[in-house]
């Protein structure tokens, strides 16, 4: 997550993307990864992409209020 998070960080939209991709493979569980790559997909204006990212994260954390309010 902190690799990932340091592109965050740095507004590295593109970097980041793919950070957060390369951590959600080795920990899908792990809601970070979805809300703050559904962020950087947003900054790059794939909003469709941040929207499917959601909805996969949803999957593994239904209730979560955070990822619920970035989908709605």
């Amino acid at each position: 997550g902190d690799y990932a998070f340091v592109a965050h960080r740095q507004g590295n939209w593109p970097e980041a993307v793919a950070r957060w991709d390369a951590f959600l493979v080795k920990f899908s569980e792990v809601m970070m990864g979805y809300s703050l790559g559904a962020s950087a997909l947003c900054e790059l204006g794939r909003y469709d992409d941040a929207d499917a990212l959601i909805r996969v994260g949803l999957e593994h954390h239904p209730d979560h209020e955070e990822l619920l309010e970035k989908y709605a």
